[in-house]
């Protein structure tokens, strides 16, 4: 995957994904690490009114794609989000901070969210996604208990750290993939675990890909 500066004449496709998840775990700071390469140690979470967005334009199959990347741009204070945030996404980020127990717990209450607000897209593409694992002595949610969440909800599941630059651009990389490829896409990036389905009523599969 190649990325092109500047405006393009051309694009192929867009790629709406939104990042939810609770205040301060990090989403805003994901953005601007992928998008601008740049992360601040001074918190980055939004308070202004309504939503942002990024884009960022890559190169998937020798297509141009548009990647519109949504941020909750701190309405999830208000329980403000609504389905209009959500509509015609075709990928979810669902965000929890790995030093923090209780971003991790709510990450059930949002994934009834996005099931709300996505019933009548049932192929759009989810990941979950544990932020700061930098941050290795305040750590309290292990890899196997989100991955096994994660599995709960049918989503993919992948560890990040917008300081250090870890996975960032993996986990952007790899849903915008799998969106553009459909469920039938082999995944081959190591740091993520897959979750899919091949039938409705099918038993869920787990591929880890995870690095030997």
């Amino acid at each position: 995957m190649t990325y092109q500066q500047g405006p393009v004449p051309h694009r192929d496709a867009f790629i709406k994904i939104v990042l939810v998840g609770d205040p301060g775990v990090g989403k805003t700071s994901l953005l601007v690490r992928y998008t601008e390469g740049k992360f601040s140690e001074t918190p980055m979470t939004n308070i202004g009114p309504g939503v942002d967005y990024k884009t960022k334009i890559i190169e998937v199959d020798n297509k141009q794609i548009e990647l519109q990347l949504w941020d909750t741009a701190g309405q999830e204070r208000f329980r403000s989000i609504t389905d209009s945030f959500y509509k015609g996404a075709h990928g979810i980020l669902l965000v929890f901070d790995v030093t923090d127990g209780e971003s991790y717990t709510r990450c059930t209450n949002w994934n009834r969210d996005i099931e709300r607000y996505l019933y009548q897209r049932p192929n759009t593409v989810k990941y979950m996604v544990g932020n700061k694992i930098d941050e290795k002595r305040e750590r309290m949610i292990i890899p196997d208990a989100a991955k096994e969440l994660a599995e709960k909800f049918e989503m993919s599941y992948v560890e990040t750290s917008a300081k250090d630059n870890t996975n960032v651009e993996e986990a952007f990389e790899s849903i915008a993939r799998e969106i553009m490829r459909g469920e039938s896409f082999e995944q081959q990036d190591r740091n993520v675990i897959h979750i899919r389905k091949t039938q409705p009523d099918s038993t869920k599969k787990k591929e880890c890909c995870g690095k030997s």
